[in-house]
């Protein structure tokens, strides 16, 4: 843990790069025509939310990782990066609820973890962030 602390405090730019181009991606595949939540029991949690919802969210969210990455304006990008872990904290939970042995529910929540983590780190440092 405290290995991946230096990396994250050292340069988090990458993290926040992931996690907006994952955003995006999950906003390209919910808004497209296929049915995501009906292919897999994991996601049967989040359907109480329309996928197309899901998916427009995902999408504004990635707009405002962009926006503050491009421009580099600090708050923005902190911005984004609680957007962020709001959205895989919330994806994981749901994953984790619906399927408790799914791996992948994990990955979300350590995701939305790591953005916490570079929030706060952000914070208290001079970074470029």
């Amino acid at each position: 843990m405290a290995r991946l602390f230096a990396i994250l405090k050292s340069d988090p730019t990458w993290l926040e790069v992931i996690s907006t181009v994952f955003l995006a991606l999950w906003a390209a595949l919910l808004l497209s025509p296929y049915s995501t939540f009906e292919s897999s029991p994991s996601y049967g949690s989040m359907d109480f939310v329309p996928e197309w919802a899901w998916g427009l969210l995902a999408l504004a969210f990635a707009v405002i990782g962009f926006y503050g990455l491009f421009k580099n304006h600090r708050e923005t990008r902190r911005f984004a990066l609680l957007c962020g872990q709001f959205f895989w904290g919330t994806v994981g939970a749901c994953v984790l609820l619906a399927n408790p042995i799914s791996t992948g529910g994990w990955i979300y929540l350590a995701l939305a973890q790591a953005c916490m983590i570079v929030y706060i780190l952000s914070g208290r440092h001079p970074w470029k962030v």
